[in-house]
């Protein structure tokens, strides 16, 4: 299944739980990459909890994670 996740910042991640992949978009200007990340897309290891109004935690492979600022939007883009 694949669902895209708006955040307060603008961002919004795309997240696929078949190819436990994310990518991340956000078109305001000074925002487009995420402070101190060299990149905008991965593999996560456990499909993110998502609740509207929370922190989206995405775990990544290195052990290491991605803290979102508020989820405001969720939709589903495909089962």
């Amino acid at each position: 299944m694949r669902y895209r996740v708006h955040t307060m910042s603008g961002s919004m991640y795309t997240l696929d739980d078949v190819a436990m992949s994310w990518e991340r978009r956000n078109n305001n200007l000074g925002n487009e990459e995420i402070h101190g990340w060299p990149t905008n897309t991965g593999h996560f290891l456990v499909a993110p909890d998502v609740k509207i109004g929370g922190y989206m935690y995405i775990d990544l492979p290195e052990g290491t994670f991605i803290r979102t600022t508020a989820v405001v939007r969720m939709e589903l883009l495909d089962e």
